[in-house]
């Protein structure tokens, strides 16, 4: 093969990978991100462990049902039901301050009706007055200390939550069986009938330390998830459920729930949804005794099959925001500039020769070449350990792996350098083989080759990756044994 030959063919193969690592990113930025279950109504079906369809959206009632009712059932006796309160959520501002702390804004709402504050009431024991009165008594407490708490929270003397409106909604019956909600009465107004309602809305500003993946960057997604839990743990029957009912659309694929002109600077909105996690403690909180797993039913998810420790097993509402980082602002604050050091590798590399007059019109030597590739290091190095910094306590992250290959680059040429200019020669004769001829047609095929298995591996699969680098290092063994063969020829010659 003539140079020129070798030249077009390590263009067309270069192309080609250009090709393969744009449809992965590609296929890679459309991935949507995987959730296991949605809370999307009240009474809905929820699918089973074994259900391999696509559909995720749950009943409230059923999961509590199947998850958490069914852990006081004994022998012969019904599932016993706790104290629902209805809770909403809206997120008016979002900010992740740091890889592991996120600041939220916004407003909590909770509707209380007399029979619940007074079994509240007399659960908590916060108060010794008569019956009658406990509501009432109750209702004061929360309205002065709120009735949630953000058990991530980072600093709770940062925390603000203001209560900003208490509204009284009473029923009444109308001709028939009719209900009429009358609300906007006055907050003093007494709670008479049993149905009756006190809405209260606190206005919440919470700071949030969580666990994100960045194994992914820049093509990660983030949930962003709000634990709510009763204020008290004075009793285990009290349950946070969504108000699914005071927003405009909850199915699977909706988004609610949170401020529209929202500012995400690099993220973008893919998804709102209620879950329920299993929160698992090794302790009741001195309430109770603790739950022993093995005698509990084994189709329930709030615990790992087989598990015979005993938990303290507890549903904890969450409100989760899916968002997904914009590709393109990451892309030019990383990709770009070590795209420009790999092209002044290149034009290093092209610059080893062993024609006098070539070396002298380039006016770089040996020394020259590694001193170049030592100044590339450090420019590389400072911007990887500026990533670092970025998602402090991450372990190796997608756009990281990109920063050793530049690494492994810039040790090639300059050892490729070196070797040239001692007259060094191997038994394949690949460093001097027409004027070091294959570390400059090589160059751009490694390099983007090398790119591809690494996606492959870090979003696909490690097996396709690994049958790549194989079939990879076969076909390199096969040319180099053929160009030293060829090599061998034209010295005999």
């Amino acid at each position: 093969m003539t140079e020129k030959t070798w030249g077009w063919t390590s263009f067309w193969v270069s192309m080609l990978l250009v090709g393969v690592l744009i449809g992965l990113w590609v296929l890679e930025s459309q991935r949507k991100p995987e959730i296991k279950m949605q809370l999307t109504s009240l009474t809905g079906e929820c699918p089973s462990s074994t259900d391999t369809s696509d559909t995720n959206d749950c009943g409230v009632d059923t999961w509590l049902k199947d998850n958490w009712y069914s852990l006081s059932k004994r022998e012969n006796d019904e599932p016993s039901k706790g104290i629902e309160i209805p809770t909403g959520i809206f997120i008016q501002s979002l900010k992740f301050d740091s890889a592991s702390e996120v600041n939220l804004t916004g407003y909590l709402w909770q509707t209380f009706s007399k029979k619940k504050l007074a079994d509240i009431g007399k659960q908590l024991v916060w108060t010794t007055a008569f019956e009658k009165e406990i509501a009432e008594a109750t209702r004061d407490k929360i309205r002065d200390n709120g009735f949630v708490i953000f058990p991530e929270e980072v600093s709770s003397s940062n925390t603000r939550i203001i209560l900003t409106d208490e509204i009284l909604l009473k029923k009444e019956q109308t001709t028939g069986t009719e209900e009429v909600l009358k609300d906007n009465i006055l907050s003093d107004s007494r709670l008479q009938n049993d149905d009756d309602e006190v809405l209260f809305i606190w206005y919440f500003d919470t700071t949030l330390r969580q666990r994100f993946h960045y194994d992914e960057y820049p093509f990660d997604t983030k949930k962003v998830w709000v634990k709510m839990w009763p204020k008290s743990f004075g009793s285990r029957g009290i349950i946070l459920i969504p108000d699914l009912a005071s927003y405009k659309d909850t199915n699977t694929d909706a988004i609610f729930g949170i401020e529209k002109e929202i500012v995400w600077g690099g993220w973008e909105r893919k998804n709102t949804f209620f879950d329920y996690e299993c929160s698992s403690y090794d302790t009741t909180f001195g309430v109770g005794n603790f739950l022993d797993l093995k005698k509990l039913e084994a189709n329930l998810s709030c615990w790992w099959k087989g598990n015979t420790e005993l938990k303290s097993i507890y549903p904890t509402l969450r409100y989760n925001i899916v968002v997904k980082r914009k590709f393109l602002n990451a892309f030019i604050i990383n990709f770009i500039p070590l795209f420009v050091v790999a092209m002044l590798l290149f034009g290093l590399t092209m610059m080893v020769t062993g024609n006098q007059a070539k070396t002298n019109k380039f006016g770089l030597s040996t020394s020259g070449i590694i001193a170049s590739c030592s100044a590339l290091f450090f420019t590389v190095m400072l911007s990887h350990i500026q990533l670092r910094e970025q998602f402090e306590g991450a372990g190796f992250i997608y756009m990281g792996y990109f920063y050793l290959l530049i690494y492994l680059l810039i040790l090639m040429v300059a050892i490729n350098s070196y070797l040239f200019s001692v007259g060094w020669s191997s038994r394949l004769g690949i460093i001097p083989y027409k004027d070091n001829l294959i570390p400059k047609v090589v160059f751009w095929p490694f390099l983007l080759g090398a790119m591809v298995i690494i996606t492959l591996i870090a979003f696909w699969h490690f097996l396709i990756g690994s049958a790549v680098v194989i079939i990879t290092l076969i076909a390199l063994g096969w040319g180099v044994k053929s160009i030293a063969k060829r090599s061998s020829g034209l010295t005999k010659t």
